[in-house]
């Protein structure tokens, strides 16, 4: 009969329970407040690209045939389905000369005999790189790595008058596609088309930035040469 009782007075260390009590009670002023669970920032959403001429960047979407869908914003109209894509980008009058100026730096690095013809030293090349690595890096948007990065570094070097596509327009494509009837379904059209969206202004703004800036790398000599 003792043992019981003193086995219902002790805790499963041994201690007595009205110890741990007091314990409790002189540790508690001690005791901050819980901190409240931080709360999940949204991502803002990108505002639309103010250019002088103004282009038209507030996409349109509509669903097309064999299950695919067309999203129109800016230059930009694409085509996509499961598997594949068809995305034509078309320039106007307004902005065919940065355009085609963009397109000659952008040949250079894939292209070592024109190199040397203008006698571009490995200074201005790198130079030339590190400036086709930012633009790169500018259509990653907000979810950037290295694969991303170099796939598009790529893209914009070895077609230099081609815009390149992302990655991220397949993932929203099949969760559009496979999102139920209703919010997530919408949510996940309004993601596709942003993205796009967001693509479309980042490939421009950033031919625009990456032409001006390469014009600064090169001699007066070389630039004569390079956009005739």
């Amino acid at each position: 009969r003792k043992d019981i009782s003193e086995s219902h007075a002790t805790g499963s260390c041994g201690f007595p329970m009205k110890k741990n009590l007091q314990l409790l009670q002189a540790l508690k002023p001690l005791a901050g407040p819980i901190p409240a669970s931080p709360v999940q920032s949204k991502t803002l959403p990108v505002p639309y690209l103010i250019t002088d001429p103004p282009i038209d960047f507030a996409p349109s979407f509509r669903e097309v045939e064999a299950g695919g869908v067309e999203i129109k914003s800016g230059f930009l109209a694409i085509t996509m389905w499961r598997g594949g894509a068809n995305m034509p980008y078309t320039v106007s009058d307004s902005f065919q000369l940065i355009y085609q100026t963009a397109a000659r730096f952008r040949s250079l690095p894939q292209n070592p005999k024109r190199c040397a013809e203008l006698k571009i030293t490995l200074e201005q090349l790198k130079q030339l790189n590190d400036l086709l690595h930012q633009f790169a890096v500018k259509l990653c948007g907000s979810r950037i790595s290295d694969q991303k990065i170099g796939n598009l570094y790529q893209g914009l070097t070895l077609s230099s008058d081609y815009c390149p596509g992302s990655d991220d327009w397949h993932t929203c494509l099949l969760a559009y596609f496979e999102a139920p009837a209703g919010s997530l379904r919408e949510q996940a059209k309004v993601d596709l088309i942003d993205s796009v969206r967001v693509f479309s202004q980042n490939y421009h703004s950033g031919t625009v930035e990456f032409a001006e800036a390469a014009k600064k790398i090169f001699t007066p000599t070389q630039l004569e040469e390079i956009l005739r």
